[in-house]
C-alpha cells in the first residue's frame, strides 16, 4: 500500500525549493509503493490533482536555465507527459518529459 499523502508532501515542499522533474516523482511513488500497483496511473493522477489545485504548474527549461511554463489546460499536460512516457517505453530519467515548480 502507497501512502501518497507523504510523498505529496515531501514532492510540495521540495518543489517549494527547486524545480522538481518528474523522474523524482515516479521514484518516490515507486518507494513508497509495496504492492506494486500501477506506477503511471498513480503519478499522472496525484499530479493531476495538484495541478487542477493550481499547487504546482508545469513546464520545461529553455537553453538549460530558463523554466518556460506550459501554459495548457491539466488535461493537456497530463496527456502530454503520459504520451512522451509511453513513447520512452520506460520510467523517465533526469531531466526528461517534465519539470514541475510550486506555484
Amino acid at each position: 500500500m502507497i501512502n501518497l499523502d507523504l510523498v505529496t508532501k515531501n514532492f510540495l515542499d521540495e518543489s517549494k525549493e527547486d524545480y522538481v522533474g518528474l523522474w523524482s516523482i515516479v521514484r518516490r511513488i515507486r518507494d513508497a509503493n509495496t504492492d506494486n500497483s500501477d506506477v503511471i496511473a498513480t503519478t499522472l493522477d496525484l499530479l493531476r490533482t495538484l495541478l487542477d489545485e493550481q499547487k504546482i504548474v508545469a513546464g520545461n527549461f529553455q537553453n538549460g536555465t530558463n523554466f518556460n511554463m506550459w501554459n495548457i489546460s491539466t488535461n493537456e499536460i497530463i496527456s502530454k507527459i503520459a504520451g512522451e512516457w509511453k513513447s520512452l517505453g520506460r520510467d523517465p530519467n533526469i531531466g526528461e518529459i517534465v519539470w514541475f515548480t510550486s506555484k
